[in-house]
């Protein structure tokens, strides 16, 4: 029972997505509104953020199945990747969508 609420490692693997998002996109001075435009119209493969999106996704579908995510876990994931976002110098309401489009990942 005490296990559901464990959530140590999904806020660890949140904060570590979000490393690996400011490495590739590092934070852009006029808020991330080019990224955020990106986000909502991605249908090009080509599309840069589109591949880290990609590559994002993929990393939390070969963490899920070691894991049992509840919908506590996948909040505190999406906490600790939004506001480890928001730390790095994003636009609060692209760091937001960005975690949003990530939890419906995990299963």
């Amino acid at each position: 029972m005490l296990s559901w609420f464990n959530a140590t490692e999904f806020h660890r693997f949140g904060e570590e997505l979000a490393v690996l998002f400011m490495e590739e996109k590092p934070a852009a001075s006029e808020g991330n509104r080019k990224e955020r435009r990106a986000l909502k119209g991605q249908s090009k493969c080509n599309d840069p953020m589109q591949a880290t999106m990609s590559k994002l996704a993929s990393r939390i579908l070969a963490f899920e199945p070691r894991k049992q995510a509840n919908f506590y876990k996948k909040a505190k994931f999406a906490n600790a990747f939004k506001w480890k976002l928001i730390e790095g110098g994003y636009d609060a309401e692209f760091a937001d969508e960005l975690a949003k489009e990530l939890v419906i990942h995990f299963r």
